[in-house]
């Protein structure tokens, strides 16, 4: 229990942290590759197709993954049982449509 304590607060405490650099970070225009005609997926879109392809994923299913998503930036925290998990969600997460970048706090039960 005194873990799962611990990784509540540390998920927490890294969503913060996570919120609070991406507040501060250039919103201007030109980082929007208007040439390229890119369509700007809403961060709700991104969280849910992310969340989606996890419980698709007979591999992936039973993790306990959080997603956070805050323009396009995606956080990932929660408990895997080894790293191949950890590889497989990053690898998951980056071929989701409207993902820019990849936070992945995941963590491996019993280390």
């Amino acid at each position: 229990m005194k873990r799962w304590n611990s990784l509540v607060i540390l998920s927490t405490t890294l969503l913060a942290i996570f919120t609070i650099m991406l507040s501060g970070c250039n919103n201007s225009e030109s980082a929007v590759s208007e040439a390229n005609d890119q369509v700007e997926i809403k961060d709700i879109d991104v969280t849910s197709n992310v969340q989606r392809g996890l419980l698709e994923n007979e591999r992936l299913s039973r993790l306990d993954v959080t997603v956070v998503t805050l323009k396009g930036d995606v956080l990932l925290t929660g408990l895997v049982d080894n790293k191949n998990q950890i590889n497989d969600v990053s690898k998951l997460v980056r071929d989701i449509e409207g993902v820019h970048t990849i936070h992945n706090h995941l963590a491996i039960q019993n280390e």
